[in-house]
Order: structure tokens, then C-alpha cells, then sequence
């Protein structure tokens, strides 16, 4: 094997290459060919009413094509060839690429399928290549016959390499349908963790909200005197006086904080419940956490404003009751708080 001459192939400018079927040959194909021994060429040789480019014995045929020429579209014609000559190897190539066909390999049905070897004409300064081509091209090992048996160690060992392939391929698809299983079951576990995190989250909400100030005031209404709830405030210097912050029934009370726009009216029912007046106006903005602490006022403040009960001025368009005067003081200030401090006297 002339190394030297198919490292000089390795490095040919194809660039400015002169793109002819000819020029592949004389080129290309022939110094490949010389380099592995073979001298005597026979070129554009008959058979059968065509002509096969180069010929060496029958043994190996060589049909080159322009530059750039799409290999695929020729296959079939150098699979006619083969049936005709019957050769050991077919080479097929349009100088920058190279195919060599092993015909007479039975493994195959489809011609197609018997290339043993496929490269690129800068991989002939590849050295690990290039001992594999020398083996089942070589001129000596046709003359003792060596060249055959290297032929059959290539078509066994990529029958090995195939199957090798196949296995592999088969286990990743198994573990492939593994996988997209366990990922199913995850996200059902995901959802299922997901919709426990939001009972939870509720039910933490609905434990918090029995500690604010509402909790409180029901206490106050239903199982506490008022008159145990006062408060301290200074009268004369010196002097303090006890106020309960028991307010009579259908007394008009107020509530009125200009810091956050507030200004309401209403007055306590009989049953505890208590009447906000048309025209009173709720706050500006609510508490951060009026949602969660006291989240039946919450809801109503957003039902009452999408249901036109409160306008967008944020004032009561008509009487509303409420079931206890802490729900009319949340509602009105937009956060938990307790009616009986947060209700004055007019």
C-alpha cells in the first residue's frame, strides 16, 4: 500500500476541480486503486452492452462519477453491473465520496444495504482506515486469496456490530416506554400532592380566621354581657370613667376614618344583626390579609362590588344587612376587625 500517494488524495484541493466523470477517474479513482497494487486496469469494459468504468479481473469493479454527482441515484446501475460481472467488491464514487459494495454478500437482499465501507477522500489520511481498505484491497491479498476472508470478516463483523445496534435500540425504546410510565405516575402524584397542599392551605386558613377579631366580637355577642367589654377614657384631669361600648338597637352609629376614605352609617336589628344605609362608603384599599383572616367580609366586599351593591364611587347603593356589626365594620374597612370599637355614636 502506497501511503504516501493516498495521503496526497487526503489532501486534494477539490475546490477548483475540474467536475467531469473523466477527470474523477484519471484523477482520483485510478491513483486510489494503483495505490493498493493494481496495475492493470482494464478501462471502460463491455458487458453486455454497457460499459463498466474500471475492471480489475472481475474481481473489482469501479464505476466513478462527476464530481458532486448524488451517489444514491446510481446504485442501481452499479447493481446491474454486478449482476452481469458477479465481482467480489464494487466501488462507486464521484471523487469526494467512496462506497464499497460487497456483492456477492447473501446477509443482504437489497444492494443498497451491502456497502461495507463508506468515507470521505480526506479520511484516506486516516491510518486505521487505511489498513482496513488494504486488507480486502490489495493486489497480493487477491493473488493468495487472503483478500477474500478479510471481505467475509468485514460482512460478520457488521452483522455484530448491527445486531449490537438493534439491541441497544431496543432497550432504549423499552426504557423509553419505562420512563414516559414513571413519568405519568409522578405527575399524578404531583397533582394528587398538589391538590392536598391546596386543602391544606385551606384549611390552615379557615383554623387562622377563628383568631381575629370577629371571633372576638361573636363571643361578645352571643355569650359575653357588653357590659364586661370597657374600655378607659380620660374625663376630667385626674379622673377616668369606665364606657361599654353596648350599643343600642336601631341607635344610628358611624364610622368614620378619612385616612382611608371610609364614612359609614347604620344601626343594630333586634337579632344582633346590623343594617349598613344606603350611600356609606367603604375604604379606599384593604388589608394585606384581609382575604385570609377574615374571608367571608372579603368575599362579600368583592360580591357587593361586582353585583353593583357598591358603586364605583364605593359607596352602598341600598341598605344591606349583615349577620353580626364586626361582618359591617370588615366589610367597610377592608380588613378583621371589631364592630363594637370600630361603630360609634353619630
Amino acid at each position: 500500500m502506497d501511503r504516501e500517494r493516498l495521503t496526497q488524495l487526503a489532501g486534494l484541493d477539490l475546490s477548483d476541480f475540474v467536475q467531469s466523470e473523466n477527470n474523477v477517474k484519471y484523477k482520483i479513482v485510478i491513483p486510489f486503486l494503483q495505490a493498493f497494487g493494481h496495475q492493470d486496469l482494464h478501462l471502460e469494459h463491455a458487458a453486455q452492452g454497457s460499459r463498466i468504468d474500471i475492471n480489475i479481473h472481475n474481481r473489482i469493479i469501479a464505476e466513478t462519477k462527476a464530481l458532486e454527482q448524488n451517489l444514491d441515484t446510481h446504485i442501481q446501475q452499479l447493481s446491474d453491473y454486478c449482476g452481469r460481472e458477479w465481482p467480489v467488491l464494487a466501488i462507486l464514487s464521484n471523487g469526494r465520496n467512496f462506497r464499497i459494495y460487497s456483492p456477492q454478500w447473501k446477509y443482504q437482499q437489497t444492494f443498497a444495504d451491502k456497502v461495507i465501507y463508506s468515507f470521505d477522500i480526506t479520511n484516506l489520511g486516516n491510518v486505521q482506515l487505511l489498513n482496513r481498505l488494504d486488507k480486502i484491497l490489495s493486489f497480493v491479498n487477491y493473488q493468495n486469496n487472503e483478500a477474500l476472508d478479510y471481505i467475509d470478516q468485514r460482512e460478520k463483523e457488521l452483522l455484530k456490530v448491527k445486531k449490537e445496534i438493534d439491541d441497544l435500540r431496543q432497550l432504549k425504546t423499552e426504557e423509553l416506554s419505562r420512563l414516559n410510565k414513571e413519568m405519568v405516575a409522578l405527575k399524578k402524584q404531583l397533582q394528587e400532592l398538589t391538590d392536598q397542599i391546596k386543602l391544606k392551605e385551606q384549611v390552615i386558613a379557615e383554623i387562622e380566621m377563628q383568631k381575629v377579631p370577629e371571633i372576638e366580637s361573636l363571643i361578645s355577642d352571643f355569650f359575653v354581657p357588653t357590659t364586661a367589654i370597657p374600655v378607659i377614657k380620660p374625663t376630667k384631669t385626674g379622673q377616668s370613667t369606665s364606657i361599654s361600648y353596648n350599643h343600642n338597637k336601631g341607635e344610628r352609629l358611624i364610622i368614620n376614618t378619612p385616612r382611608n376614605g371610609a364614612r359609614a352609617f347604620g344601626y343594630l336589628l333586634d337579632n344582633n344583626d346590623f343594617t349598613v344605609l344606603k350611600g356609606s362608603t367603604i375604604s379606599k384599599g384593604t388589608a394585606p390579609k384581609f382575604r385570609t383572616s377574615a374571608q367571608k367580609a372579603f368575599q362579600l366586599r368583592e360580591r357587593f362590588m361586582g353585583d353593583g351593591t357598591i358603586n364605583s364611587d364605593r359607596q352602598f347603593t341600598r341598605d344591606v344587612v349583615f349577620n353580626s356589626i364586626s361582618q359591617a365594620a370588615s366589610v367597610i374597612l377592608g380588613d378583621s376587625k371589631n364592630g363594637k370599637k370600630e361603630w360609634g355614636k353619630e
